[in-house]
């Protein structure tokens, strides 16, 4: 019975972790990983805002700031998603967000009592 347990969480580590090659690549996970590289954009996103006083940015700025700080994530539109959804950005439409948590912004998140 142990041996079976075992071999369904080998089988389901081998599905999450290996890739379409048969490397094991550990950054599939997503999880804790994920949520860094987002505050490592986040992070980034506010240090541009500074330098540009500017609290807008269109996605194709925001891709290549990713690609400049090497952001490891297999998906930018989902942790942009993720960081809209959790109110650290607002998608203003037209490809164009707005970062809520930089000095530079107009307009600071309401929050419901």
């Amino acid at each position: 019975m142990l041996q079976d347990v075992v071999e369904i969480m080998n089988e389901s580590l081998y599905d999450k972790y290996v890739d379409e090659h048969g490397c094991v690549d550990y950054a599939r996970s997503g999880g804790m990983s994920q949520q860094k590289e987002a505050k490592r954009l986040m992070s980034a996103l506010n240090k541009q805002s500074e330098l540009q006083q500017k609290d807008q940015f269109s996605r194709a700025e925001i891709r290549s700031l990713a690609d400049k700080i090497s952001l490891q994530v297999p998906d930018l539109d989902d942790i942009m998603e993720r960081l809209n959804s959790a109110g650290f950005i607002v998608h203003k439409g037209q490809n164009i967000y707005q970062i809520l948590t930089s000095s530079c912004s107009r307009t600071q998140p309401t929050r419901s009592r």
